[in-house]
């Protein structure tokens, strides 16, 4: 089901210094809340939510454990999002 907004949101970002593409592992601890974290490929603009967006893990999992593991081209940029 889809959650109501607003939401608090930080953002984190890792480049893929490689010379290939490579999956990245984004394991994210939230054992009191409900948390997901998506990735967006180069940016992330708030005002569209499916501009660059990759994959997204979580949400009301219970365990406190989120796992994304998305596909990032080599030198490119992956922003993750955690709400």
């Amino acid at each position: 089901s889809a959650f109501a907004g607003p939401f608090f949101y930080d953002t984190y970002t890792y480049v893929n210094t490689s010379g290939s593409a490579q999956c990245i592992v984004a394991t994210l601890t939230a054992p009191t809340c409900r948390a997901r974290i998506s990735a967006y490929l180069g940016s992330f603009n708030p005002h569209d939510l499916s501009q660059n967006y990759l994959a997204t893990g979580g949400g009301d999992t219970g365990s406190g454990l989120v796992h994304l593991q998305p596909r990032v081209p080599a030198g490119g940029p992956i922003v993750f999002l955690v709400t």
